[in-house]
């Protein structure tokens, strides 16, 4: 193929995936990734690989800040999740069902030992690198049945833009389980999607359910995949924008990019698949064989950034959290609402003392949808939403702006005259002016009392009149925290 046809070819593929929405140009790129082989595989990376890094996708080719989207991941990926039941603590035996030759039902049995790495089944196999030769599963204890039920619980560490969750199992799939997400960070929880051979019995929901634009954030229940077969390896995997109808206009609906926002996963096991010939009930050789058991727990999204950011970083303030990491972090928007281009982002007006901002609605809204920026973390003894403040116990230098980085000082030695009051036996003095009158914290409007000293203003009544004959010295005072704290002659 020449140079030219490729070219063609590869302008008509533009055209063709720029009309499809992101979600779905993703889920068509993860599919067909996973579906290459591993010889093809290793070639098709190596190609992309030996290109030289590109340029920021958040800036056009002028250097403008544009839209941009973070790269598509398994955000589960090495990630803890929190089991509310493990095998091996106290050991327990447990025991795999697998049909024969012959297509009955064999049994063979082995021991779950939290002590014993080898025979442990921990909670940190759900999320590890899934290697299909050679399976690390997380197993719940033995025959814990409804109505107690089984969750995990993964935290993201960010709001997320979910395109699908994944569960691979190791056991039978269960006969009822539900997903919930949360977009507070666990405080509430939102139903993604019901599983159950009985859903109008298990979760009060028809198994035939449709979604139309008045229910687009409405959670479904489906039998599909309740079968006790496989005994093994069944994955189940729910896409939050299948059958949606908003789903190929995805970026201009704001229900359904907040139906698939979430800050942590929840999958809750509510009822285990038993055989139809085996009754568990006081068998206790037959409860070792039902549990749940995953090897794969994954979930496909991006690092929700609202336009504005390529990639989420670690937050570097030390918080357990993701950020999204803006071209300049001087920048806010409103993270209800995604903006169409990037620079529908407002500059925060930090005074150079911060270097990044959140987005309060309250502020928003009263502000008449102009400002919302807060700067976090002012530097330079600033403080206020702007960084506009001087931090108390300090004071604001007059002399030099606002943004300049010792606009606010934390003390200060300013020169002033001072005379015994009339008749000189009080341990009292009169103060006459500062140097630097300007600096309006530094004029003291009544006495005050230091070391034993009062000091008086000159127009005080208890000073004489006969003061303005007196011989005046020199002294300083040291200002900090908006008052004088020692005062002294000068030699």
């Amino acid at each position: 193929m020449s140079s030219g046809q490729i070219a063609s070819r590869t302008s008509v593929l533009r055209k063709v995936i720029s009309g499809i929405p992101v979600f779905y140009t993703t889920l068509y790129v993860a599919l067909l990734y996973a579906h290459v082989d591993q010889t093809h595989g290793a070639s098709f990376i190596s190609m992309f690989g030996a290109q030289s890094a590109p340029p920021d996708p958040c800036l056009d080719e002028h250097g403008e800040p544009r839209r941009c989207i973070p790269e598509f991941v398994n955000a589960a990926f090495n990630r803890e999740v929190t089991a509310s039941s493990t095998c091996g603590d106290p050991p327990s035996r447990y025991c795999q069902l697998s049909p024969d030759t012959d297509g009955q039902m064999i049994r063979q049995c082995f021991i779950c030992d939290a002590k014993n790495p080898k025979k442990w089944h921990p909670p940190s196999y759900l999320t590890d690198l899934n290697n299909q030769k050679n399976l690390t599963c997380w197993m719940s204890e033995p025959f814990v049945q409804y109505p107690q039920n089984v969750t995990l619980t993964l935290s993201l560490s960010k709001k997320y833009e979910i395109t699908y969750a994944s569960l691979q199992f190791c056991s039978a799939r269960p006969d009822s389980m539900a997903i919930y997400k949360s977009m507070d960070f666990g405080k509430t929880w939102i139903p993604f999607q019901y599983y159950s051979s009985n859903c109008k019995k298990m979760y009060g929901k028809s198994p035939r359910g449709t979604i139309t634009k008045a229910n687009e954030q409405e959670a479904l229940c489906t039998d599909a995949y309740s079968n006790v077969d496989p005994h093994s390896g069944a994955r189940v995997a729910f896409s939050t924008l299948e059958g949606r109808p908003s789903a190929y206009d995805f970026d201009n609906s704001p229900v359904l990019q907040d139906w698939v926002t979430a800050t942590d996963i929840r999958v809750v096991f509510n009822r285990l698949n038993t055989f139809v010939d085996e009754s568990a009930n006081g068998d206790e050789t037959a409860k070792e064989s039902y549990y749940y058991a995953l090897s794969d727990f994954a979930v496909g999204g991006r690092c929700k950034c609202n336009g504005h950011a390529s990639r989420c970083i670690q937050d570097k303030d030390g918080q357990q959290q993701l950020i999204c990491a803006v071209i300049s972090l001087n920048y806010w928007s409103a993270d209800g609402q995604a903006a169409s281009v990037y620079w529908s982002s407002k500059e925060c007006k930090c005074n150079l003392h911060a270097r990044k901002c959140r987005f309060n609605m309250e502020l928003y809204k009263l502000s008449g949808s102009t400002s919302g920026g807060v700067c976090i973390n002012c530097k330079h003894n600033t403080d206020g939403r702007n960084c506009q403040y001087c931090k108390e116990g300090t004071y604001r230098d007059l002399d030099k702006p606002i943004t300049h980085r010792k606009a606010c000082k934390g003390r200060v030695a300013l020169t002033f005259h001072y005379a015994p009051t009339h008749p000189p036996t009080e341990k009292s003095v009169f103060y006459r002016t500062f140097f630097q009158p300007a600096t309006a914290i530094c004029t003291l409007a009544s006495a005050v009392l230091i070391r034993s000293y009062t000091y008086y203003p000159v127009a005080a009544a208890e000073v004489s009149a006969s003061s303005a004959d007196t011989t005046w010295q020199e002294g300083t005072a040291i200002i900090a925290k908006k008052a004088i704290i020692e005062i002294s002659p000068n030699q």
